[in-house]
């Protein structure tokens, strides 16, 4: 036998499903089904490795690893696998010290390569330093990478004052939470320059761009998939200005472009939102390119250049895992995916294809580096030019105006167009009367369950969709993971979940629903109408339609958000508020935080009841402790509070600590819990502590105020941006009442909460 293995799942199935394959390789295994039965097996016996769930009732399997370190327990190599095996999640799980993270559904030859890796692993630190950022990003460095990797390493060292790889090896296993992103920014390669490989820019002005102008496109969208310090992103705005000023077209006449760029180290995503770079960088462009687009620096910047605004506005900059379930939301008319594919192997260059190809529009383009190719591969992709790919899914005849460009163009309807999915003929007559009592609404159809439904259900049949959970044949839940990734218009639940199915209802939430409404019990029609108008409303927005399906936003770096150590961690807050979007929202926050953090206070709208399923899922994958807020608990710091569903959490000041204050008072601006009651319960704390206050996605007004009161009181107040925004409603407000310190995207609010802690600790008599 070539070793035992513990193998943990709650889900029976998937356990006997593993052994069965790891036995047929020739090892034993132990099951068990609970993670604090793991901990028990792994603290009393030696296993060569564990196989282990990361989302289990009670304890996850993050929290297992977690405690076990914390225990001091010898631990052996873990491989999370996971159903959720987003980017965020493999990199919590690398901090943690997973040796690798394997998503389901898998084949067995996924698990049987990963636990041969592991275990044929020589004490070569160096190797095993290799493989973390194989585990993290994808990108494989063999053998022929090692000498580039122990340069890359030794420099790292001297930074640290260490004198070998081996120091920094022990090193790392101690500052391991900190460090995992600094070694995948260390060794992955940003080797870029301006308009690198011409003729692919060549093509954008000769082809891609006249035809999307003859369209009538309101918009043109291009993804720098793997954009380094922004070189590339920024060359892509530069080529369409110079499209435009050559073919005499205004820019305020033009479609508007929109350029992402992404990458996975956040350190260099930070150098392209600057767009600072050294003079030699445009050497090598021609004399009125360089000064057209570029502002040279003076006295110490002399050897500095600076993108003009009129480039830097075209773009946008993210960090983003290429592995992984992570996408940007939009669709784009072009991806450049250039000399990234050389470091994976086929397995994962599929995978990434296959996520990009769902990213392409009509007749979108996706452009590779001139050494790398598709062929071979099985991927529904044609060569239309020099490593240029068209989607044969997505490729129509004719190459101007395209149906599909027309339709996206297209003015938006008068009436927002409503599908009802729901088993009782009595809750679709009452829902049909709710819609029918407002002319802009119309409803275009409706199904007793999904699989009543005659065709596919896409945009074009309708805006939003209202779906039951509970249904014969084929439940909400159900339907909505079967339309994952694909093309739909948003959805709300509608549904009558009690307490105990609040895990329904976060699921619902998990897979793209919008929002989540109590279904109408006719007592109130004219009130219960009214909510469910305006949710219906809200989702049938823009942004609420883009984030559908695909409204999985990546974390900022944890390594992004600076390391909190306060000498008054006891006078310091946070604060949030949220509503609809905003379970989404808060986790991706809250996951961005470092380890140690002030206590955090959060007020979401969510039904009664469902709150503590909340705090539990967000136990289970941040970093700190989240827990529903209980009646006079004392403040702790690396805490997260969720404010109860249906009742106010205000905030106070005794006996020199904060504590939480639960009530059943009257709703305020219509809502229990509300942002607001929480926001003006905090000013007069600003007299004592430093606070930082956020206010997310969410329809209405609910927080503005409170937001504006804590500006005044001299507290560092943000509001989420427009663009990532599932309903740009609060956060709205509160910027137009002049309450936002910072408006800022979510992926960055984590790191600007944290900036009033960078200052000097507060003077307290």
């Amino acid at each position: 036998m070539k070793g035992q293995i513990l193998v943990v799942d709650d889900d029976r199935d998937i356990v006997e499903i593993i052994a069965e394959i790891l036995r047929g390789e020739g090892y034993g295994v132990d099951e068990c089904t609970s993670a604090r039965e793991a901990e028990s097996r792994i603290a009393s016996n030696s296993y060569a490795a564990v196989f282990c769930d990361i989302h289990m009732p009670g304890k996850s399997g993050l929290q297992l690893l977690q405690d076990l370190a914390d225990a001091g327990v010898a631990l052996p190599p873990f491989v999370f696998v996971s159903g959720n095996a987003d980017p965020a999640i493999v990199e919590r799980a690398a901090r943690l010290g997973a040796a690798d993270v394997i998503q389901k559904p898998f084949q067995p030859r996924e698990l049987v390569r990963s636990l041969n890796r592991l275990l044929s692993r020589s004490q070569d630190k160096l190797v095993d330093l290799m493989e973390i950022v194989r585990g993290i990003s994808g990108i494989t460095l063999g053998d022929e990478k090692r000498a580039l990797v122990e340069t890359r390493l030794l420099r790292r060292t001297r930074q640290l004052g260490l004198d070998s790889v081996d120091e920094y090896y022990t090193y790392f296993a101690k500052h391991r939470d900190v460090e995992v992103m600094e070694l995948v920014s260390l060794i992955t390669t940003h080797t870029t320059q301006f308009f690198r490989e011409s003729g692919h820019f060549d093509y954008l002005i000769d082809q891609v761009f006249p035809r999307l102008v003859a369209a009538g496109r309101r918009e043109v969208r291009i993804w720098s998939a793997a954009s380094s310090s922004g070189e590339e992103a920024y060359s892509l705005a530069m080529c369409y200005l110079e499209f435009l000023r050559a073919r005499r077209i205004p820019l305020d006449k033009a479609p508007k472009l929109h350029v992402l760029g992404s990458d996975i180290d956040f350190n260099v995503v930070e150098l392209a939102r600057k767009g600072i770079y050294p003079s030699q960088g445009i050497e090598r462009l021609n004399k009125t390119l360089a000064d057209r687009y570029f502002d040279r620096g003076s006295g110490s910047l002399a050897r500095f250049v600076r993108v003009k605004d009129s480039v830097h506005a075209l773009c946008e900059f993210r960090q983003l895992n290429l592995i992984g379930r992570s996408m940007p939301a939009e669709s784009f008319d072009a991806i450049f995916l250039r000399n990234v594919l050389i470091y994976f192997k086929p397995d994962a260059i599929k995978q990434i294809v296959s996520a990009l190809e769902e990213r392409l529009a009509q007749d979108g383009v996706l452009i590779l580096g001139h050494s790398e190719s598709l062929s071979g591969l099985d991927l529904p992709f044609e060569v239309i030019g020099n490593s240029i790919y068209a989607s044969t899914r997505r490729r129509t005849i004719a190459v101007a105006a395209q149906p599909g460009d027309q339709a996206s163009t297209a003015p938006v309807a008068a009436k927002t167009r409503v599908f009802i999915i729901d088993d009782s003929p009595t809750i679709r007559k009452m829902l049909r009367a709710v819609f029918a009592a407002d002319p802009s609404f119309e409803v275009v159809g409706e199904a007793e369950n999904p699989t009543a439904i005659a065709s596919p259900l896409t945009a074009a049949a309708a805006d939003v969709v209202t779906l039951d959970i509970h249904m014969p044949v084929q439940d909400g839940i159900s339907y909505l993971r079967s339309i994952q990734r694909k093309s739909h218009p948003p959805v709300v639940m509608i549904s009558s979940v009690n307490y105990e199915d609040g895990v329904d209802y976060m699921n619902c939430l998990e897979l793209g629903a919008v929002d989540y409404i109590e279904k109408p019990t006719g007592k109130s029609l004219t009130e219960e109408g009214e909510r469910i108008r305006h949710v219906v409303k809200a989702a049938a927005t823009k942004r609420a339609k883009t984030a559908f399906g695909g409204r999985r936003i990546d974390a900022a770096a944890l390594a992004g958000v600076p390391i909190y150590r306060s000498d008054a961690m006891d006078r310091d807050l946070i604060l949030m508020g949220a509503s609809t979007g905003g379970t989404e929202a808060i986790k991706v926050v809250l996951q961005s935080f470092p380890k140690e953090s002030p206590p955090i206070v959060i007020v979401q709208h969510i039904p009664e009841g469902f709150s503590k399923t909340f705090a539990e899922r967000l136990s289970q994958v941040c970093p700190m402790a989240v827990s529903e807020a209980v009646d006079g608990s004392l403040l702790e710091p690396s805490h997260a509070y969720i404010a109860p569903g249906g009742k106010h959490l205000r905030l106070s000041f005794t006996g020199g600590r904060l504590r939480l204050d639960i009530s059943d008072d009257p709703p305020v601006n219509r809502h229990r819990p509300s942002v607001d009651a929480l926001f003006v319960s905090a000013v007069p704390l600003a007299k004592s502590h430093r606070i930082a206050a956020a206010l997310l996605t969410g329809m209405g007004a609910d927080g503005a105020d409170g937001l504006l009161a804590l500006k005044v009181a001299g507290c560092h107040t943000i509001a989420q941006d427009e663009e990532s925004s599932v309903v740009f409603g609060m956060p709205k407000v509160a910027i137009e009442r002049g309450a936002a310190t910072e408006v800022v995207p979510l992926q960055s609010i984590a790191y600007h909460l944290f900036k009033p802690f960078k200052r000097p600790s507060l003077k307290v008599s």
